[in-house]
């Protein structure tokens, strides 16, 4: 197959791909769920885990790792466009504090 044939069929491969990424949703990211509301609610659901998990790692790279993984949720979450997946991970994130304060105060 020449090169730039091979080329075409790539990038048309990849305009596919990328054209199921903003599924007529205005442009809010939902990604392999149907619904930005639905993939909002996953980030929100596994946002203070990480964060958690960021705080309160054992080895030093493992909390550097999910303190960009959880800057990463952040960014899908606050892209999913869905204002009650992120006001749900504010109040878990803000619970989630609380108990780590308490936590650390009692040892």
């Amino acid at each position: 197959m020449p090169a730039a044939k091979y080329i075409c069929v790539c990038l048309r491969t990849i305009e596919h791909l990328l054209s199921d990424v903003f599924l007529d949703y205005s442009g809010k990211l939902s990604l392999t769920f149907s619904n930005p509301g639905y993939f909002g609610g996953f980030c929100a659901l596994l946002f203070p885990i990480l964060y958690g998990r960021a705080l309160n790692g054992e080895k030093r790279y493992m909390c550097v790792l999910d303190g960009v993984l959880t800057g990463g949720l952040l960014f899908c979450l606050i892209m999913s466009g869905s204002s009650g997946a992120l006001y749900a991970a504010a109040a878990a994130t803000a619970a989630e504090t609380v108990f780590l304060i308490v936590r650390k105060k009692r040892r």
